[in-house]
């Protein structure tokens, strides 16, 4: 084995700060505590820690290494000229004490390398990056945290039993806490921290705690920080080390999962974070507000992009051009980049697409080039409520983009009826609130070759317009008359009765919606593994 006594220096002056003595690297078979002169015997190839008394008593050692521990007010040994490595330690604590303390801090270096190759296996082995910096945490007795550029928090290693309230707070509601960002905002030192490449730099907290901070690069661009926090003992000098290889395994773990995120914090996408991840009411939000000092407009829309179903499971949504776009269509709006999809918060006017012509066709134009969808939720101006907004828009999306691809852009009104049903069918069996006359006409075109079954959809979706319907099927009005005639027969229904005529409409959209519901399902992880290699 080998030690550099520099390095042994640095990790003993925690215990005592009057360490002193050679900064050489030497080699040693082993080490040995020695109490009595008679045993210094034998020990030319062995790291030999003993009592300073014991050394004076001796007259002269010939060993690999020393370490010798005097008494405060004991006579310093006189020193071997450097021909041996000899480093010299005063202190009070009894020897079977500074053993463990000398045996822990000779060991360190070789336990960090097994933590390393532990660290790597894990990555390797698919682990997820909470559990890679657990498993850091076990081994250096300290808590992690991993924030992204907008200080959103993406993993962390904090103990639930924890109790230091910062700590507690930065779990709860998922990012750092905001006096600290606005204090280094006004002082200028967030920039510095977002952008220092250097090695992991030592902050000291407003609690009385420490923390080293090592900047994320992938592909020479900061993605996050990672932050190393003496919560539960003393920083060791070998810390800086490990710190910087965990920052390159987070490194390698986020860029294999194509992390997206903002080059530099934005005041306005971290409010919207923790209105997303966090309830508050809405005072709590006003007051947020206000001190991070944003403005949006007093009514306002929700507008949330992204691609299709597939390419979101697969985290290939061009997120970073979506929000570009997005800023140059709707200027002075909020723009936030989620995890699969980009929010927008818009003035409510501009969402009316017949005052804005020209705008809603770009904003077309770029959904059908770029094959993405856009879900709008209706109006609001509460931004305690943003939560459920959100929703609507992410809603609207998805069940558009099953509903009718084609379209792209999706308000929320247009399929509230379509998220209601799906909602039920995730809870109890919908197709019982199906009208019978669907069954029994389906029945009937089965047996007599007919489609009377779609003319009374079609009818339905006209609003009871005979004209419209005939239009649709460019058939003549009788024609189309005579047909409903039929229908009202088969099934023993007056399509003239309001309650029949929402029945029968709310019972197509119930078919649909669990058709799409079906299909859906039916793309689950084996279908993506096997669409993944038929493109490769």
């Amino acid at each position: 084995m080998q030690v550099n006594f520099r390095f042994l220096q640095g990790a003993l002056a925690q215990y005592n700060p009057e360490t002193r003595g050679s900064s050489r690297t030497f080699f040693f078979t082993g080490y040995r505590v020695v109490r009595q002169a008679r045993q210094l015997e034998k020990a030319g190839t062995e790291l030999v820690i003993l009592p300073a008394a014991v050394w004076n008593q001796a007259g002269g050692l010939s060993a690999a290494g020393c370490i010798c521990i005097c008494r405060p007010g004991e006579d310093r040994p006189e020193e071997n000229g450097g021909r041996m490595p000899m480093l010299l330690l005063t202190s009070e604590e009894p020897l079977d004490v500074m053993e463990e303390r000398i045996q822990e801090a000779l060991f360190l270096p070789y336990r960090y390398d097994q933590l390393k190759e532990s660290l790597l296996d894990a990555l390797a082995g698919g682990e997820g990056l909470d559990q890679i910096l657990h498993q850091a945490s076990r081994a250096l007795g300290n808590p992690f945290t991993v924030f992204d550029n907008n200080f959103a928090l993406l993993a962390h290693s904090i103990p639930d039993e924890m109790e230091i309230p910062e700590a507690r707070q930065v779990v709860e509601h998922r990012s750092a806490n905001l006096s600290v960002l606005m204090e280094l905002r006004d002082t200028g030192e967030l920039g510095q921290i977002q952008n220092d490449a250097a090695h992991p730099r030592l902050t000291n907290l407003p609690n009385g705690y420490q923390k080293m901070t090592c900047v994320l690069s992938v592909s020479h661009r900061h993605i996050g920080l990672l932050c190393f926090y003496n919560y539960q003992r003393p920083f060791r000098p070998g810390d800086r080390e490990i710190v910087e290889y965990v920052g390159k395994i987070v490194c390698s773990y986020l860029q294999r999962r194509s992390w997206n995120h903002t080059d530099v914090w934005n005041p306005y996408e971290y409010f919207v974070d923790q209105l997303l991840h966090n309830t508050y009411d809405e005072v709590s939000v006003e007051q947020f507000r206000q001190r991070l000092g944003l403005n949006f407009p007093p009514e306002m829309a929700a507008l949330l992009v992204s691609a299709s179903w597939y390419e979101r499971q697969r985290k290939n949504a061009p997120l970073a051009m979506i929000a570009q776009t997005l800023r140059k269509l709707f200027p002075g709006s909020c723009v936030c980049v989620l995890e699969d999809s980009v929010l927008c918060l818009c003035a409510a006017k501009k969402c009316d697409r017949g005052n804005e012509p020209e705008l809603w066709t770009q904003v077309k134009e770029f959904l059908e080039e770029n094959r993405l969808f856009m879900g709008i939720s209706d109006k609001f101006s509460n931004l305690s409520t943003l939560q459920e907004y959100y929703s609507q828009a992410d809603r609207a999306m998805t069940i558009g983009a099953a509903h009718a691809p084609g379209e792209g852009i999706y308000p929320y009104r247009s399929y509230m009826l379509y998220h209601m049903i799906s909602a039920l069918a995730a809870h109890s069996d919908v197709m019982r609130f199906c009208h019978p006359a669907l069954a029994a006409l389906r029945a009937y075109d089965k047996e007599y070759k007919t489609e009377y079954l779609e003319c009374l959809r079609v009818y339905l979706e006209c609003n009871g317009s005979i004209a419209d319907c005939a239009q649709r099927y460019y058939m003549h009005y009788n024609s189309i008359k005579y047909r409903l005639k039929v229908i009202q027969s088969v099934c023993g229904v007056d399509l003239n009765d309001p309650n029949t005529f929402v029945q029968l409409y709310l019972s197509f959209k119930i078919t649909e919606v669990l058709e799409k519901l079906e299909d859906s399902e039916q793309m689950n992880p084996l279908n993506l593994e096997l669409l993944d290699s038929l493109e490769g």
